[in-house]
């Protein structure tokens, strides 16, 4: 038989593990149990230890008496060494743990860890969400079952078609966060692939019931729901004991099981999105809308927010909080859309189910990952670390006293952190700046970035015209053969020892479109706009003109002035632009006339005034921003042409001037384009932009209002061919040097081509798990005598050859990307399989880049110190040797630190300054394999101590690097303080105005100047207050919240104040949600209870200690900022 395999457990029977499938075929879902595999674990063999001495062991749980049931001897390899091991059988999954016990006191125990149903696909060769063949016969069951007899895996393109249902609840609460024991259930809403139902009402019963009929007949695969799994299931299954009903939702007919905080359904696969957001999606707050919004998924229909609910609900105006919560449940299914396709991916990677994969780290999923590839190849697997040693990090120099002028901070990670980049809507940035869902100028334009990568190197840079990249980053290279052009990647290590013909592709317009896009004018884009669309689509009547009536089929006279704008019912996108646009220029509402059976609306207002602003708009659009403009005209008479795959911009003869004018405006952007004109019946004259370079530059700087025809654009751009002529594209001679670098380096995950421009260079995806592949850096491949990478300090040796576990399997899964990219380039985009490839490159591409760094993960089971602890050895060298040259060329090195040196000369000017500083920069090139550059120059900049300093550059810019105010368990008014006192020493320098703003700090406190707002301290709650081992503050005013009704979840924001009065700061800590009024010196809560503040507090923990670090570097003590005369020993006599 063929099926999906879709999960994987077991369940117990006369007390043996028997391993249970939930598989999918044409006919449905169905069960096959596997009886034949039996639990083990190894334990390394040692002298004078047998199998029968093992055999012997006895071990007492309550029930019964255990033991092995039997024992294999084996040779395996151990990080490439062999090494003799026992294979331990035992009779049941549970009995693991105490057999190992015992099994320790005599042999070191090896891969005793790894959950049954784990090692059973990965002993089997199976793996979750791709396809098993199986024989075996029908046995009788709830469900069609089979017994299997043979089993394995068939390797299968697509994914399994599981029905997904996504659900979202309601409580009535009237204060804070719900309560189960207390608070009902008002509504459930459900939400399919074609059906939604928001099932509400003041019967909790009933909806209850209801929910789990649903989910009976719909029976869907995956049920997902955010963050459920803490809050919707234990509330759902709360409520169902009180009213005494049966969550038996499991596909067996099994209720709903909640262990270990983890609901578990039979046969469905329990998918909280809420988990996958927390690992993967940069987002500080991760509410439902946030990720939804973020993901590009998010909808507007919901008129009140949670808090909301109560109070609508108890009035009767019900349909609100129906409305958010199918805007809620709506969220949660299309960002189930967005992201479970990736997991289906990595649950076939790695093999264990998908709801498992949702729930683990990437270091999780890179250890399974090494499990299977290990047993595949007889190495047996190290335990996990579970702590990690301690080894020497950086050097530090220690920071010089006072207040520093002109000085020059030199930094060893240099351009990758610093490396320019377009982004749409902020200009040119460094490519650490850029974020997640930013839009990066790249090979057809602006491109989604729905990654980004950081990572820490210590190695060779090459420079290619002045693009720095590790030796592995692929560089396209332009060539011109027999007449053809082709661009072919290289790897830069290649371009650096090879003379190649070739030559590197620039964008010409990096630099305007960074200034362009640094410098965009709301306001001037959308009048912009407008006035393309009018021009396009629009019509302008004064009063008592005769005009054709499309909505009545007939002439008729216009009785005001009138604005009115022609499109197609279905441009939603359009429609709402356009709304937008009248509502933000001049606050109008436009209205909205159909064409009778035709497809067409005409969207008008008769307002005079916005006649005469229209009427302005288009007499001046030549003046107006030409992007704007040719975006709203494109949107409105525009089109793609696939079959010449050109843009193509279009009127009737007898409107030539509309067309004359978008001619001008793509004249002033530089865009080459054709005029074509066809007579006939319905003359029409067209403007058509046919050379991709064109296409590209009008993607870049003029694009689309809605997405179908950016979308068509993109289409078209990936069907032609590539070609350099001179509008977009341009191409230079190589130009190759190297260096070493020690730092951050970054690496994009793009939507669409993988291609972008950093510091104008056309550039591919860092491959920077390629590091590892070159320095063959894995755990085998350490303390070789062969050789070798030799790290400095330490002598950490790894040797060059043969390749090591890691770099094969880093080597093999690069491979299978290539192979799956190169057949994208076959494929139609919008195509399903070119689909389903991208996702598959996608998730290697994942699992690849969380291998770097793997081995510094303490619960690691490949766990090397020696792989980081080598690469702080190379930083530290070369920081001492910097620092020495520095001083022997005559510099004072103010201080010094992992990745940069602060350096100064005295009695030079910047100009001065920079010249030697320059020739300090040549010499360390020379002597170091490094590449040095000049960060910053500071014009002040003082250093509290090591890695905690300030600084004023010339730009105007102030640096802060590891002081308090960048924490945010400070209140507000010490970070206002510190903030003010830094500034005045960098910009004003002068401390003592510094020390006396901090005495009008204290004066304003004491007298009760200071707002509530700025004495809030706020922090976040990790885990629920009753998990704390030690009751902090915040938690303490939690759980005074929770006494009066507000429950806070996980993860939010406690704000509290301290109180006068005694015990310890927890003790004294009110929440702010409590607090009604403040009077300068006392706070009311909301029973009209009255607490003084602590102003001493304030004074002694939060004002002083957020300044005294800094101002002790200028000889300052606390009495001098309280304005108290500190006494001396000469003061009595």
């Amino acid at each position: 038989m063929r099926a999906w395999l879709v999960d994987a457990d077991y369940v117990t029977e006369d007390g043996n593990a028997v391993v249970r499938l939930w598989c999918k075929d044409e006919k449905g879902v169905f069960i096959a149990y596997d009886r034949k595999f039996k639990p083990y674990f190894y334990a390394l063999k040692e002298e004078g230890v047998t199998a029968e001495d093992l055999l012997k062991i006895r071990c007492c749980t309550k029930n019964d008496v255990i033991s092995p049931e039997r024992i294999e001897e084996l040779t395996l390899r151990h990080l490439g060494r062999g090494v003799e091991v026992f294979k331990i059988f035992v009779k049941h999954p549970q009995h693991v743990p105490k057999l190992r016990e015992e099994v320790s006191s005599l042999c070191e125990i090896r891969e005793a860890d790894i959950p049954f149903v784990y090692r059973y696909l990965i002993d089997r060769n199976l793996a979750c969400m791709d396809g098993i063949v199986f024989e075996g016969h029908e046995v009788d069951g709830r469900l069609r079952s089979y017994e299997i007899e043979e089993i394995e895996r068939e390797e299968r393109r697509d994914y399994p078609d599981l029905k997904v249902m996504a659900f979202d609840c309601e409580m009535l609460t009237d204060l804070g966060m719900p309560d189960p024991e207390k608070n009902p259930i008002i509504v459930i809403a459900v939400k399919t692939d074609d059906y939604i139902e928001i099932i509400n009402g003041d019967n909790e019963r009933e909806i209850i019931e209801r929910f789990v009929d649903l989910i009976k007949e719909y029976n869907p695969g995956i049920i997902v729901g955010y963050n459920q799994d803490k809050f919707d299931w234990p509330y759902i299954k709360k409520r169902a004991e009180k009213l005494k009903i049966k969550l038996n939702i499991g596909r067996d007919g099994s209720d709903l099981t909640i262990k270990g905080g983890r609901p578990k359904i039979a046969g469905r696969l329990d998918i909280d999105l809420y988990d996958i957001a927390m690992r993967t999606i940069d987002v500080k707050i991760k509410k439902l809308e946030n990720i939804a919004e973020f993901l590009g998924k998010k909808i507007d229909i919901a008129e009140i927010e949670a808090k909301d609910i109560y109070k609508h609900w108890k009035k009767g105006d019900r349909e609100k909080v129906l409305s958010y919560a199918e805007q809620d449940v709506l969220h949660t299914y299309y960002i189930a859309e967005e992201l479970l396709p990736m997991h289906y991916e990595l649950s076939r990677m790695i093999r264990i189910p998908l709801d498992d994969v949702t729930r683990s780290g990437r270091g999780k999923q890179v250890d399974l990952f090494l499990l299977s590839e290990a047993y595949r190849i007889g190495e047996i697997a190290p335990n996990p670390a579970e702590y990690a040693q301690k080894y020497e990090g950086a050097f530090v120099l220690e920071p010089a006293r006072g207040l520093h002028e002109n000085v020059i901070c030199l930094d060893f990670a240099c351009h990758p952190e610093d490396t320019p980049v377009a982004v749409k809507g902020k200009g040119r940035v460094r490519i650490s700046e850029v974020k997640e869902g930013d839009y990066i100028l790249g090979n057809n334009g602006w491109h989604r970035v729905k990654k980004v990568w950081v990572y820490d190197y210590n190695g060779i840079l090459i420079d290619v015209n002045g693009l720095k990249c590790t030796p592995n980053h692929k560089i396209p290279i332009f060539k011109k053969n027999c007449n053809q052009n082709f661009v072919k990647d290289k790897v830069a290590i290649a371009i650096a020892q090879e003379k190649l013909n070739g030559k590197v592709i620039r964008c010409k317009i990096f630099d305007e479109v960074s200034e362009i896009e640094n410098n965009t004018n709301g306001e001037e884009v959308l009048k912009g706009e407008l006035a393309g669309i009018l021009l396009a689509e629009g019509c302008l009547l004064k009063r008592d003109a005769k005009y054709f009536d499309k909505s009545r089929g007939k002439g008729r006279n216009s009785h005001q002035h009138r604005v009115e704008i022609c499109i197609n019912s279905n441009e939603k996108e359009f429609k709402d632009r356009i709304k937008y646009i009248f509502k933000k220029l001049w606050n109008v509402e436009l209205y909205e006339i159909k064409h009778g059976n035709k497809s067409g609306i005409t969207l008008a207002t008769a307002k005079k005034e916005i006649y005469h602003h229209v009427a302005k708009l288009l007499d001046e659009i030549e003046k107006l921003d030409a992007r704007s403009a040719l975006r709203g005209f494109f949107e409105g008479d525009g089109s793609v042409n696939f079959v010449r795959r050109t843009i193509v911009f279009n009127h009737s003869a007898k409107n030539k001037d509309k067309l004359k004018i978008v001619a001008e405006l793509l004249d002033k952007l530089g865009i080459g384009y054709s005029w074509h004109e066809f007579k006939g019946n319905k003359p029409m004259r067209i403007i058509e932009i046919a050379k991709r370079d064109d296409i590209v530059k009008f993607a870049t700087l003029v694009g689309a209002i809605s997405n179908d025809k950016s979308e068509k654009i993109k289409r078209i751009l990936e069907e032609k061919t590539f070609e350099i002529s001179g509008g977009f594209y341009d191409i230079e001679d190589i130009k190759v040097s190297t260096s070493h670098y020690r730092g951050k380096v970054y690496d994009l995950t793009l939507e669409g081509e993988p291609y972008y421009f950093a510091n104008g260079i056309q550039t591919h995806n860092s491959m920077y798990p390629s590091i590892m592949i070159s320095y063959n850096i894995s755990p085998d491949t350490l303390n070789s005598s062969d050789d070798c990478h030799i790290a400095p300090e330490v002598g950490h040796r790894f040797r060059k050859h043969p390749d090591g576990f890691f770099k094969r399997i880093l080597q093999m899964l690069i491979q299978r990307r290539r192979e799956l990219k190169k057949a994208m380039k076959e494929l139609e985009y919008n195509s399903a399989e070119y689909r389903l490839l991208n996702i598959k490159q996608a998730t290697l591409k994942v699992l690849t880049n969380s291998f770097y760094g793997y081995t510094g993960w303490n619960m690691a089971r490949w766990y090397c110190r020696e792989c980081a602890e080598a690469t702080t050895a190379w930083g530290r060298h070369f920081i001492k040797t910097s620092a020495r040259i520095a001083e022997e060329m005559g510099f004072k090195v103010l201080y010094g630190d992992t990745d940069s040196i602060f350096v100064k000369k005295d009695n030079l000017g910047f100009k001065e300054l920079e010249s030697e500083v320059k020739k300090l920069i040549k010499r360390l090139s020379t002597e170091l394999p490094v590449q040095i550059e000049i960060e910053d120059f500071y014009k002040t900049t003082f250093f509290v101590e090591k890695k905690r300093y300030a600084g004023l550059t010339t730009d105007g810019r102030i640096v802060v690097k590891g002081l308090e105010v960048r924490r945010g368990d400070w209140c507000e008014l010490a970070k206002k303080v510190q903030r003010e006192v830094i500034e005045t020493i960098l910009k004003e320098k002068n401390t003592e105005k510094a020390a006396e703003y901090i005495r009008d700090v204290i004066s304003k406190i004491k007298n009760g100047k200071i707002p509530i707002r700025d004495y809030i301290i706020y922090k976040g709650l990790t885990r629920r207050p009753e998990r704390y081992e030690s009751v902090q503050a915040h938690v303490k005013a939690a759980k005074k919240a929770a006494k009066k009704g507000i429950v806070y979840p996980v993860g939010s924001k406690i704000g509290f104040v301290v109180l006068k009065g005694s015990g310890n700061i927890g003790d004294r800590a009110f929440p702010s949600d409590l607090i009604d009024d403040f009077d300068g010196e006392s706070i009311t809560d909301m029973e009209g209870s009255k607490y003084r503040i602590d102003k001493d507090y304030y004074i002694e923990n939060q004002v002083l200690p957020s300044v005294m670090r800094i101002l002790e570097r200028f000889e300052y003590n606390e009495s001098q900022l309280k304005g108290v005369e500190q006494k001396t020993l000469d003061s009595f006599w």
